[in-house]
């Protein structure tokens, strides 16, 4: 008698559609989840541009004459810290829902 190897290509029907469904899922949870690091690193970026722009604001050796400049200031400051919340939210989102898709977590 000849060996029998369980391949892709010797499943059912229904058990094919199930393994090129899991590997599918797989690939679209790895890609959300990159997804969201990036969101992570786009609320850092905000962040940081927020604190800067506080940093600015509150330094007395900054001379400003002008109420719109310090106003512009405050703009911005909520802003990038509107921005970085966003992102952070963004972020969470993406991942629980990589994490929801994924095969290898939830089946």
């Amino acid at each position: 008698m000849g060996s029998y190897y369980s391949t892709a290509d010797t499943l059912t029907p229904n058990s094919r559609n199930f393994l090129e469904m899991a590997k599918a899922k797989a690939g679209v949870s790895v890609i959300m989840i990159a997804f969201s690091l990036a969101l992570l690193g786009l609320c850092s970026e905000a962040g940081a541009q927020s604190a800067a722009a506080k940093l600015l604001y509150n330094n007395p050796n900054v001379v400003t004459d002008y109420q719109s400049l310090n106003i512009g200031k405050t703009a911005v400051i909520g802003g990038y810290g509107f921005a970085s919340f966003c992102y952070i939210l963004a972020c969470l989102l993406v991942l629980i829902a990589g994490i929801v898709l994924s095969p290898f977590i939830r089946g």
